[in-house]
C-alpha cells in the first residue's frame, strides 16, 4: 500500500513511500496486524507494538498475560483527551505515536499505532488534512511503579456520515472493532504520560470509546494487573471523516 505522509515544513519537495508489510501477532485470543514502513528527509513511518519496538514482536513486549491480579487499591491510570490539534511538536526522543483508525477489511484485526519519526522540538502537521483536527490523548500512571506492556483497547464504532446542506451529520453503524493498543512502559507521575494522537482515515464517522480497564505488568511481577482507567470522558471521541465514504 502506497502511503503519503505530509513533509515537516522546512522542506521544499519530500516523497514518501511506504512499503507495508502485515505481521500477525497474537495474545490470548487477540490477534491484530502490523505494518512496518520506510523514511523520508527528517521524518520516518512505521507501525510498532509501542516504545521500544521496531514493528515486530521483538521480546520487548509479552502480551499473553493469562490471569490477571486484582487491583482494587491501585489507583490504577488516567486518560484525557484533546481535540483540534493542528500542530504536534517531536518529544526528545523524536517519536510521534498516530492511531489511524479505518474499518478495513471484514474479519481483519487491526491495533497498534503508526511511529512517526523526527527532530526533536520540530513540528508536523498532524491535523492539517482534517476539518477539525488530530486528537490528542495522554495516559498517565498514578502508580509508585512504571507500568510495562501495558494493553489498552479502545472500541470503535464506525458511522454513515450524511452531507447535506452543508451539514455533516452520522448515520447507523456500519461496522465496529477493538483497536488494541500496547505501549511498552508508562513511567509513574503526572509529569510522564503517554501520548498518542487519534486520526480518522476513513470516509466514516468515528466514534471512540476510551476504555475503563486496561492490563499491565510490574518490574518483577509474575501476574499481570488489571488496572482501573479513570477519564472525564463521558461521551465517546468523535472524529469526522478524512473523505465522504459513497459506498457505504
Amino acid at each position: 500500500m502506497i502511503q503519503k505522509t505530509a513533509p515537516p515544513p522546512h522542506s521544499k519537495t519530500v516523497r514518501l513511500a511506504v512499503i507495508s508489510i502485515v505481521v500477525a501477532i497474537f495474545f490470548g485470543a487477540i490477534g491484530f496486524f502490523l505494518k512496518a514502513s520506510g523514511s523520508n528527509s527528517g521524518i520516518q513511518g512505521q507501525t510498532t507494538l509501542g516504545p521500544g519496538s521496531t514493528g515486530v514482536n521483538n521480546g520487548i513486549q509479552n502480551f499473553s498475560f493469562g490471569a490477571t491480579a486484582k487491583t482494587d487499591d491501585d489507583p490504577g491510570l488516567f486518560v484525557d483527551c484533546f481535540r483540534g490539534i493542528r500542530t504536534a511538536k517531536f518529544p526528545s526522543d523524536g517519536r510521534l505515536y498516530v492511531v489511524r483508525l479505518s474499518p478495513g477489511a471484514p474479519g481483519v484485526l487491526a491495533g497498534g499505532f503508526d511511529v512517526m519519526g523526527g527532530p526533536p522540538d520540530s513540528d508536523y502537521p498532524i491535523g492539517r488534512d482534517f476539518a477539525f483536527g488530530a486528537t490528542r490523548c495522554e495516559v498517565t500512571n498514578y502508580g509508585a511503579a512504571p507500568r510495562i506492556n501495558v494493553l489498552y483497547r479502545l472500541h470503535v464504532l464506525y458511522r454513515k456520515a450524511i452531507a447535506a446542506d452543508g451539514v455533516l451529520t452520522s448515520g447507523d453503524i456500519v461496522n465496529e472493532q477493538d483497536w488494541p493498543l500496547p505501549i511498552g512502559k508508562i513511567e509513574p507521575g503526572a509529569k510522564n504520560p503517554f501520548g498518542f494522537y487519534l486520526q480518522n482515515a476513513s470516509g466514516l464517522s468515528v466514534e471512540v470509546v476510551l476504555p475503563r480497564r486496561a492490563i499491565a505488568h510490574h518490574l518483577g511481577a509474575d501476574e499481570a494487573l488489571n488496572l482501573k482507567v479513570a477519564t472525564i470522558e463521558n461521551r465517546p471521541v468523535f472524529l469526522s471523516p478524512l473523505f465522504l465514504d459513497e459506498k457505504r
